[in-house]
């Protein structure tokens, strides 16, 4: 189940955040949400373990990591997810977190084996700890949008606080771009497929009900091919972000 998507003009809602001086590549988009890497290029900490050198080995202790995190430190990934991506702050605080992360990869529902390392970028194992958090807490969310549709995405005053010439994730940021637009779009929806279990009918029901947000809310003259899971995982950091907007709401 895939909704092609092409767009040729941005909303006019969004024109705001072009004057802010964020530039964007289109194909950024497309790396945030492909599919993470059993051997990813090395930008902060390194996992010595050893993994199946396959796509769906790498999603699935990804995604193990993922929620042993959100479980066993809540607190670590609330901070983490309150820094932009790619900054030297986020570098920092995953390099001190090594023995969490390999005390994570220790888990009896995967075999580490096949003689190889897995390699991650902070990029791809923020995603899964994003949606591991929301999931835990999705029974807690409004069942509005604490903000706006026109509202700017949580990174927005961040990112224009930052010094010229600072490090940022730009491709993660666009995604998250994406995702806040769904989401405060539609929010009903954003919630009900972020709470569905993979492959069911509830989750097929609240990605055809997102198909015509979706549209709207894709960068300039970028063309995609999104996923249920893929649409999830764009969905899971602002989705915690707007859901932590309302106060004593979303958090735990």
């Amino acid at each position: 189940m895939k909704a092609a998507i092409q767009t040729s003009a941005r909303p006019a809602r969004r024109a705001s955040m072009r004057r802010r001086g964020i530039a964007f590549a289109a194909a950024a988009l497309v790396l945030a949400g492909a599919a993470p890497e059993a051997a990813a290029q090395r930008t902060g900490t390194r996992m010595g373990r050893n993994a199946m050198n396959t796509q769906r080995d790498a999603y699935t202790l990804l995604g193990i990591i993922g929620e042993c995190l959100a479980q066993r430190r809540p607190e670590l990934v609330r901070r983490w997810l309150n820094m932009l991506p790619g900054s030297r702050e986020e570098l920092a605080l995953l390099d001190a977190q090594e023995g969490d992360f390999d005390v994570c990869a220790s888990d009896d529902q995967f075999i580490l084996g096949g003689g190889r390392e897995l390699l991650y970028t902070p990029r791809r194992l923020r995603v899964p700890a994003a949606l591991a958090t929301v999931r835990r807490s999705i029974g807690r969310a409004p069942e509005r949008s604490p903000l706006p549709a026109d509202s700017d995405p949580w990174f927005v005053p961040a990112l224009n606080a930052l010094p010229s010439g600072s490090t940022i994730d730009r491709g993660s940021l666009l995604a998250q771009e994406f995702g806040h637009c769904v989401a405060v779009t539609d929010w009903a929806n954003a919630r009900a497929l972020l709470a569905a279990r993979e492959g069911s009918s509830q989750e097929g029901g609240a990605f055809e009900a997102l198909r015509p947000v979706l549209a709207g809310c894709v960068p300039q003259g970028l063309r995609l091919e999104i996923t249920p899971k893929a649409l999830r995982e764009y969905l899971a950091e602002p989705f915690y972000h707007v859901m932590t907007a309302a106060p004593g709401a979303g958090r735990g």
